[in-house]
């Protein structure tokens, strides 16, 4: 009936004009949306390719092979057994998290040889040899817990929430850490990335990579007393750097850090022009380790700012309020038949690099208009004000 429907739009055919009827929108899509973060970042970077994805339902071929994704996912359930494992952080320290990264891998590996799995031996060797990566990743699970008062609330939590009456939101958190004071729950927001995506709000701004966001908004409609206090990717990366022959150990050191770093924005006070309070500071990061190397605040000579990943609980909440406007954009586009051939490029690469649907759309050439992000991310605040 979709394809019927599509096909019986002579009028669009003819004028060749990238775009559907509202009517076969409606019918393609129902009345009312279901929103994961995927599928808004799909269409964010083309409302073509989120047309032939979730309007046509259409999909590649499926062939058996272990991918960047598959690696990712053992990664992810690794991380979550060791969060599940542990009972008490206090009695945590580096060597126990060798161990119980081990003894998860380790039962990991016997279910898959014991299985039926095609290429099974392919697939635990790519496990085994991700031990370490993994093992590291739990060691800055652990830093990242013991460097203040957050406590972790869960791990994998499902969350769906109405954002209006045709548009409901959900997904699945990866980590949700929380701070309980003062009659407020404090949450901040991880999600696990074993690609090397950056963290951007140029990108969030411009309505890509807004998982973080979204569920930060989720939370806020959740929990009535909710306040956000930062939102990161927990990188998962291998456990090796790139460094010339020449560099000295500590940069090597400083470069691996960054495989298990941190990446996001932290929000607390209200006035950016009033010094920080520290006991906001303390409650996400003491002091020690902040001056010291930091894991989600990192101070210069014993000072901390506000900068790119420190920002007021104002500008925060203008972030989130953004995001929901975003989504409330998209959403009415789609249902308008909006689908053009209009790829989203930034300074790394285009959307078409990776897409599924790129030889599809070649047919349209002459109808593709490239976008661009135009706006660094140092700018993106005083937009957002200006937007208010």
């Amino acid at each position: 009936k979709k394809l019927y429907s599509v096909n019986h739009a002579k009028y669009n055919f003819i004028k060749r004009n990238v775009e559907l009827d509202p009517d076969i929108a409606r019918e393609l899509y129902s009345d009312k949306s279901y929103y994961s973060a995927t599928r808004l970042n799909t269409y964010a970077n083309c409302p073509f390719g989120h047309f032939m994805q979730y309007g046509l339902g259409a999909k590649e071929r499926e062939e058996y092979e272990i991918q960047a994704k598959d690696t990712g996912t053992y990664a992810h359930e690794v991380i979550q057994r060791f969060c599940r494992k542990v009972t008490s952080w206090d009695s945590m320290d580096d060597d126990k998290c060798t161990e119980y990264v081990s003894e998860i891998v380790s039962d990991t590996l016997d279910k898959i040889n014991s299985s039926d799995l095609r290429d099974k031996e392919m697939t635990a060797d790519i496990l085994s040899r991700m031990g370490d990566t993994v093992t590291n990743a739990a060691k800055a699970v652990l830093k990242s817990i013991k460097c203040g008062q957050f406590t972790i609330d869960s791990c994998e939590k499902k969350v769906s929430v109405k954002l209006s009456d045709n548009i409901e939101l959900g997904g699945i958190i990866d980590r949700l850490d929380v701070c309980r004071h003062d009659g407020v729950n404090e949450y901040r927001i991880i999600d696990y990335k074993t690609g090397s995506k950056a963290f951007s709000v140029a990108d969030i701004y411009n309505g890509l990579d807004m998982q973080p966001v979204i569920y930060a908004l989720a939370m806020e409609m959740a929990d009535d007393k909710a306040v956000i206090s930062g939102m990161y990717y927990g990188m998962v990366h291998n456990d090796f750097a790139e460094a010339e022959s020449t560099a000295r150990p500590q940069t090597i050191l400083n470069s691996l850090k960054k495989n298990t770093a941190y990446n996001g924005i932290t929000f607390m006070g209200n006035d950016i022009d009033k010094p920080i309070p520290y006991e906001e500071l303390d409650r996400v990061e003491f002091e020690p380790s902040r001056q010291e190397e930091g894991v989600f605040i990192v101070e210069k000579k014993g000072v901390t700012s506000y900068g790119a990943t420190l920002r007021t609980r104002p500008e925060g909440q203008m972030l989130i309020d953004k995001v929901r406007q975003n989504i409330i954009t998209a959403d009415r586009d789609i249902r308008n038949g909006k689908i053009d051939i209009a790829p989203l490029t930034d300074t790394n690469s285009s959307a078409c690099t990776f897409c599924q649907f790129s030889r599809i759309c070649r047919f349209d050439e002459e109808f593709k208009t490239e976008r661009t992000i135009q706006e660094k991310d140092s700018e993106i605040w005083d937009i957002l004000e200006e937007e208010i």
